[in-house]
């Protein structure tokens, strides 16, 4: 009887153990690197694209925007999870195309000129707590799910040193033009990401999954800075906004380790 016992007690746990994933597994330490085609997301923003080449700048492309992100997720049944995860985004922007200048032709003024202005980094810290859920028959964490998640989000400008040019149409008199900055780097875009993801992960070994597919985000910057930016300053604060509600559709890649 001692060792009847002992066997059932180890197949009720075995079952119990195997009601999710296909190994057992419940819980899962992702890594997913992810990427964008500003093409297919951004189409209202109009201004030039110019890249750094040499001491000047050449006309270009934004081809393509990505990042990483790293997640815990936990299933408590074959059909139902949670999970967190931090994510990194580093994108391309266009600057505007005019800035406002300090002058002096006998009287002090601003004048507002035409500039070619290197595109500007944006990098966006996004934490997000996230509901994961797979149609019946499958087994999480592993299989096709579906998830859903609500993320705060801080985007800033990266502190580099920006091509630029703005030579033309300035007057000779114009105010310690060469040492303008161009970019404020202080500035910190505050706001909050909606998503929803078709993910697949496939298991490779008892421990290692691969994970794919993709996100629809729809992403808002809901704090913007106050004031005027000073004079010879690129204002970014609404091609920021234009850039982050813009980032619609995201692919991924990935590694997961089950345990």
């Amino acid at each position: 009887m001692k060792y009847l016992f002992i066997l059932i007690a180890f197949f009720t746990f075995n079952s119990f153990g195997q009601s999710t994933g296909l190994y057992g597994k419940k819980t899962i330490l992702e890594v997913q690197g992810h990427g964008s085609w500003p093409a297919f997301n951004n189409w209202s923003n109009s201004q030039t694209y110019y890249r750094s080449k040499g001491s000047g700048l050449k006309e270009g492309k934004n081809v393509f925007d990505g990042g990483v992100r790293v997640g815990v997720t936990h299933a408590f049944n074959n059909m139902i999870g949670l999970g967190i995860e931090y994510g990194l985004e580093y994108q391309s922007l266009a600057a505007q195309e005019f800035i406002e200048l300090a002058y002096s032709d006998g009287t002090s003024g601003i004048g507002t000129f035409p500039i070619r202005h290197e595109a500007v980094s944006l990098n966006t810290m996004t934490i997000m707590p996230k509901f994961e859920f797979s149609s019946r028959g499958n087994l999480l964490p592993i299989g096709l799910s579906h998830q859903l998640g609500v993320g705060y989000s801080i985007t800033r400008i990266m502190d580099k040193e920006y091509a630029y040019n703005v030579t033309y149409g300035i007057p000779d008199s114009l105010v310690n033009a060469p040492s303008i900055p161009s970019v404020n780097t202080e500035e910190r875009y505050r706001g909050f990401t909606i998503m929803y993801q078709i993910n697949m992960r496939t298991p490779i070994t008892e421990q290692l999954i691969i994970s794919y597919g993709f996100r629809y985000n729809a992403n808002f910057v809901n704090s913007m800075p106050t004031g005027v930016p000073p004079s010879g300053k690129l204002d970014m604060r609404y091609l920021v906004k234009e850039k982050r509600n813009g980032t619609f559709v995201q692919f991924h890649l990935g590694a997961a380790f089950a345990f």
